[in-house]
């Protein structure tokens, strides 16, 4: 009941918001459109709990705000940073049989796959055209 009161409190105090008349310019289904898209952005932005129930930004919401160019991975690394799944990616759980330079390759690889993902094209990819170069990484898919 508690979460469906601040659920509304949240819907009733951003509904101004969407009757501005930069959201949808007259258009009615547009305007719908954007109003639900707001709510469910808001909610999920609170059910991260980057946003509290007075709409101040929260937490990690600086970083991810940051980073609101790579979204979603900045979402993404919300996640891994809020659960303990990069510590355990990384084997950082004082675990004796990986090194510190495996640790650092697991979070490099990690961050390559979410922030410098660059497709490239497959010819590129044959064994012909590549060759060894330290400021070069070719992830796999």
């Amino acid at each position: 009941a508690d979460a469906r009161h601040l659920a509304a409190l949240t819907c009733k105090s951003l509904a101004p918001l969407t009757r501005r008349p930069f959201f949808g310019h007259g258009d009615a289904a547009r305007t719908a459109q954007i109003r639900t898209y707001w709510y469910f952005a808001v909610q999920y932005l609170r059910r991260v709990e980057l946003v509290d129930a007075r709409g101040r930004a929260a937490q990690l919401a600086a970083l991810v705000a940051h980073l609101h160019w790579t979204e979603p991975a900045n979402l993404v690394l919300l996640e891994l940073l809020t659960t303990s799944l990069l510590h355990t990616l990384c084997g950082a759980d004082n675990d004796r049989t990986t090194t510190h330079d495996d640790r650092e390759r697991a979070l490099l690889l990690v961050l390559c796959n979410l922030f410098a993902r660059k497709p490239l094209h497959p010819a590129l990819l044959r064994a012909e055209n590549t060759r060894a170069s330290p400021s070069r990484v070719a992830l796999g898919p």
